[in-house]
């Protein structure tokens, strides 16, 4: 048997508007299955199609649902040579039709089911302290959506020396000495950065600054696990869908036994935190595994280390707690993948950096539309304003754009 396409002669004239039935046929003999404008032919060795100009390029989108390239090409010429008369509307598919296939064409290679848990989400913002600042697992985060196709903007507004809890004068008198200014809380821009950025997706990761600073002993994490549960509750009301909460990284105190309190009071957050769960609350565990690691690690080779002054972890940590995320919260795979430039085909590096570059551009215009009181960071005293809104937005779409131009380069 030889499947090909083959042009019978026109038939009767449908309806008013003088439009022939051109029949083709894939194969042989037929059964008759529906006529209502298009007629399709079903038979032991293949099917056939009946229809008029407009249904005959309806049956072209929908069986250009499953072609591409020479494929879906090829059926084009064939709907257009065989269509009697083009109308408005047979050109308006026509239309559709191409620029469908074509847009998918174009798609990113990685392109992927969109994860229920981003399901209507268009903005994401992060909150957090130094850590979060820094950025690299949440460039590493945005990494994976703009691999994976997703249309999903990403705001990083960390702010260094930040804690969850409000601290007393005492509590913050040490830092106040050693750097000229206390530690801000969070609790006195919450309200603006919601207000502003109407995120549909919160990420939380505090700890590390309050860990070093709350009483080493059970009410030290009640007040903390006070400040977080007012801050969820706050994002909540204010119309954030989903708030997830990140445990803090971990204080490597490197056999200094003085600084062991540190990590304790950390892995006492993250029990009350993954406690949590058992009331819906959304919890991804960064300190445990990022403690296994540093655990594992060290028993390999005594001087591995995450974070050279134990508190700030370099990108190695970074990718870990992004892994995190990305498999705790979104359910992704990441098997062979050792770092977030392995996201891409080609370029990764490229698009990594871009990534980060833009996301840093938008950082210096949010924090300084909404305002906090740390010296040295955009929006705070003394520093160094960020551009407005709308010429960072700008700016942000040209990034964009390369980012978009090095994933169509070839490996």
């Amino acid at each position: 048997m030889t499947n090909r396409w083959e042009r019978r002669a026109p038939s009767r004239p449908v309806g008013e508007s003088g439009h022939q039935r051109v029949e083709t046929v894939l194969g042989a003999p037929e059964t008759p299955f529906s006529d209502f404008g298009i007629r399709i032919s079903v038979g032991f060795r293949g099917f056939g199609l009946r229809a008029s100009g407009p249904s005959r390029v309806f049956v072209g989108v929908c069986c250009c649902v499953f072609c591409g390239g020479e494929g879906r090409d090829s059926l084009l010429r064939f709907i257009i040579m065989t269509t009697p008369r083009f109308t408005g509307w047979t050109v308006l598919l026509l239309t559709t039709l191409t620029l469908a296939c074509s847009t998918a064409e174009r798609a990113p290679q990685g392109a992927a089911k969109v994860p229920a848990v981003l399901a209507g989400v268009h903005r994401i913002v992060f909150l957090g302290d130094s850590i979060t600042q820094a950025g690299d697992y949440v460039t590493d985060f945005e990494c994976w959506l703009v691999a994976h196709g997703l249309q999903v903007e990403v705001l990083n507004l960390g702010l260094a020396s930040e804690t969850a809890s409000d601290l007393t004068p005492e509590e913050n008198a040490s830092h106040l000495k050693q750097f000229g200014f206390g530690r801000p809380f969070v609790s006195e821009r919450l309200a603006r950065v919601l207000a502003a950025t109407k995120p549909d997706l919160l990420f939380v990761c505090y700890g590390m600054n309050d860990g070093g600073s709350l009483p080493p002993d059970e009410s030290g994490t009640k007040r903390f696990a006070a400040a977080i549960t007012r801050l969820r509750e706050t994002a909540m009301a204010a119309g954030v869908k989903r708030v997830v909460l990140c445990t803090p990284p971990v204080q490597d105190a490197k056999g200094n036994v003085q600084q062991q309190f540190h990590d304790e009071n950390l892995a006492r957050y993250t029990a009350w935190l993954l406690s949590k769960r058992a009331d819906s609350w959304d919890v991804v565990d960064i300190h445990t595994p990022m403690r296994q690691a540093l655990d594992e690690g060290r028993a390999r080779n005594p001087t591995f280390q995450f974070a050279q002054d134990g508190v700030h972890p370099g990108r190695e940590g970074h990718w870990l707690m992004a892994r995190q995320i990305l498999t705790q919260f979104l359910g992704v795979k990441l098997d062979g993948v050792a770092a977030d430039e392995d996201l891409f085909p080609a370029h990764g590096a490229e698009i990594r950096k871009l990534v980060h570059e833009r996301m840093g551009l938008l950082f210096d215009a949010w924090m300084t539309q909404t305002g906090h009181k740390r010296p040295g960071v955009a929006g705070g005293p003394g520093a160094k304003p960020g551009l407005p809104l709308a010429q960072a937005d700008a700016q942000a779409i040209e990034i964009a754009q390369k980012i978009k131009s090095q994933m169509a380069v070839a490996p």
